[in-house]
């Protein structure tokens, strides 16, 4: 996907020793198409502290919206993707003059009137060759991100907990399970820090172990 998107070829994979790595059929994959492998030696997860960065802040932003949302942890998925998603389309430092990663990416500002409150109430429009004449125009769904491949969003039917895909939707950003909720007081507010200053240093570290690694 990253060579067909930007036209640029992939030259190194680098990773753990896991095993999903380390298979003879991923082997393959990357001789076949000139990609070198690159793992990091065991039990040193500094020498890959970006990534472990990150995968900190999504948690650590999927744990905030869940709590906020009165969530429990059989959400966690949805909300990590969520998170994903937004710190996608988060300026950030690390990028030059402060783009986000997805304008980088695609060329392309995101759109981000779209944006809502994760776990909140929505009343989603049931399509008309779903419904009989008497049944209700919308069901009470709880709001769970956003479609992956199309421009839509996630819900949960609260009846009967079916997925459902839909654009069509009037959502309640202050109703919640646990009942209304200012999403805009200080206490729930949801900052995506960008941690540079902490990703800069993590850098700093990673290069001198694997100078001290390879002296």
């Amino acid at each position: 996907m990253a060579e067909t998107q930007t036209g640029k070829r992939v030259k190194y994979l680098q990773s753990d020793n896991g095993g999903e790595y380390k298979s003879d059929k991923l082997a393959r994959f990357c001789a076949e198409r000139g990609i070198q492998q690159r793992f990091t030696p065991p039990y040193t997860p500094q020498l890959n502290g970006v990534a472990e960065r990150m995968n900190r802040t999504l948690v650590e932003c999927a744990r905030c919206m869940m709590e906020h949302a009165g969530l429990g942890k059989s959400y966690w998925g949805e909300a990590v993707m969520t998170a994903m998603f937004l710190r996608n389309r988060c300026p950030t430092r690390a990028i030059h003059q402060d783009k986000s990663p997805y304008q980088v990416w695609t060329m392309k500002k995101p759109i981000l009137a779209n944006l809502k409150v994760f776990g909140c109430h929505a009343y989603v429009q049931v399509p008309q060759d779903k419904r009989a004449k008497f049944d209700s125009k919308s069901s009470l769904c709880r709001f769970l991100g956003y479609a992956e491949h199309q421009k839509s969003y996630r819900f949960e039917e609260v009846s009967t907990g079916a997925i459902k895909i839909s654009r069509d939707a009037t959502f309640m950003e202050d109703k919640f399970d646990e009942g209304p909720r200012n999403y805009n007081d200080e206490s729930s507010v949801v900052e995506f820090d960008d941690h540079d200053e902490d990703e800069e240093k993590e850098e700093e570290q990673h290069q001198e172990t694997h100078a001290h690694s390879i002296t």
